[in-house]
């Protein structure tokens, strides 16, 4: 019997052991999650911090920028209301008369007429009539129908 009580008290004993080890173990555990939050915070408010001291640092800049940008476009605008007001002022000067400013334009062209002086139409020769292609360039010589008309291409499909 004395070796079934000798193995209840050692049983007893290492329950015990391993009681205390759990208890301290939690004790631990809360001590190191206290201490865990304590440096979460403080390194959450050394973001804070650091934000809004970078926050100021590039609003500050933005600020620069902005201004060098406002007056870069101030200095544009001033430039180009110059270079209009220039462009005016040459306009204005080319409708004033200045003598012979313009020396091969003395007389303007009249157009052609399409109809002779007697209101008839000029009579077209049968043979070789110039045509104009795509360009406004002279194609060559079409040969002309026959009976005066002109031959007319047929129309492009949309």
């Amino acid at each position: 019997m004395n070796l079934v009580a000798d193995g209840l008290i050692r049983l007893r004993d290492e329950i015990l052991a391993l009681r205390e080890g759990r208890c301290g173990f939690l004790a631990d555990l809360e001590q190191e999650t206290k201490d865990r939050r304590v440096e979460v915070s403080r390194t959450l408010a050394q973001f804070s911090k650091d934000f809004a001291a970078v926050a100021r640092g590039t609003k500050a800049d933005r600020q620069f920028i902005l201004s060098n940008i406002k007056r870069a476009v101030t200095d544009l605008r001033t430039g180009v209301r110059d270079d209009m007001g220039r462009v005016q002022q040459a306009f204005s000067d080319l409708k004033r008369p200045l003598g012979n400013t313009f020396p091969g334009r003395t007389r303007l062209r009249k157009p052609e007429p399409a109809f002779s002086a007697e209101g008839e139409q000029e009579p077209r020769k049968p043979g070789v009539e110039a045509t104009e292609g795509r360009a406004g360039k002279p194609e060559g010589g079409k040969r002309a129908r026959e009976d005066g008309k002109r031959q007319t291409s047929s129309r492009r499909r949309r």
